[in-house]
């Protein structure tokens, strides 16, 4: 006959999926408050925010790096099609007026792809 033990879980696992319930904010999710929890200082070892918590804000305050252009990346043939003119971008002002954006600071966010390592000219 078996007996039916539970099972043995870290203490921090039931933080974190209490932790994690709707509602918690960013903030609430530190260790730097959780002394409850045993060993020195959490199951990372050191007193502060976790890993998830610290990941976020670890590259948005120190600038965006320079992302490469995808014609340097990647090697691909193209065909030879024409350039935007100044012609052109005012027949696209005559038909969307006030729609065309053409300053280069603007453009330059939804240039680049989600993982940040190509973006277009």
């Amino acid at each position: 006959m078996m007996s039916r033990l539970a099972p043995r879980w870290p203490a921090w696992l039931f933080w974190w999926r209490a932790a994690c319930a709707q509602g918690v904010s960013a903030q609430q999710r530190t260790w730097a408050g959780a002394s409850r929890i045993p060993g020195p200082g959490g199951p990372w070892g050191a007193t502060g925010t976790s890993p998830l918590v610290r990941r976020g804000s670890s590259s948005a305050s120190s600038g965006a790096p320079e992302v490469t252009l995808t014609r340097e990346r990647y090697s691909a043939r193209r065909l030879p099609f024409s350039v935007v003119s100044e012609d052109d971008l005012a027949a696209l002002e005559r038909i969307v007026p006030g729609g065309v954006i053409t300053d280069p600071e603007e453009l330059e966010a939804p240039n680049v792809d989600w993982l940040r390592t190509v973006r277009g000219e």
